[in-house]
């Protein structure tokens, strides 16, 4: 099972520096299904050289799925489960 609280751990420690929550926002966003998010999410961790396991990358998606997404996903825990509203999250779901 994917855990989207270590997935909001290693975004907010590698990610925020470069994102904000509007690129999840904007109208021309690339997601628009899970395959998408893990995709992108694959493709950004490895321009970062952060070599992130398999596990890794879907406990990310897990995260932004629950914050911003709201994907149908396959993986158990990635639509919401687990994601902590007390770990002071710098990103908030979209009004």
């Amino acid at each position: 099972m994917v855990s989207a609280d270590r997935g909001g751990d290693l975004y907010r420690d590698n990610c925020n520096a470069c994102h904000t929550a509007q690129v999840h926002w904007r109208e021309k966003r690339l997601v628009r299904t899970w395959d998408d998010l893990v995709f992108q999410i694959a493709r950004w961790q490895g321009i970062a050289d952060l070599r992130w396991s398999q596990e890794e990358i879907a406990d990310v998606a897990a995260y932004l799925n629950a914050v911003f997404y709201d994907l149908p996903c396959p993986a158990a825990g990635c639509r919401g489960m687990g994601v902590s509203e007390t770990k002071g999250s710098p990103v908030a779901r979209r009004p």
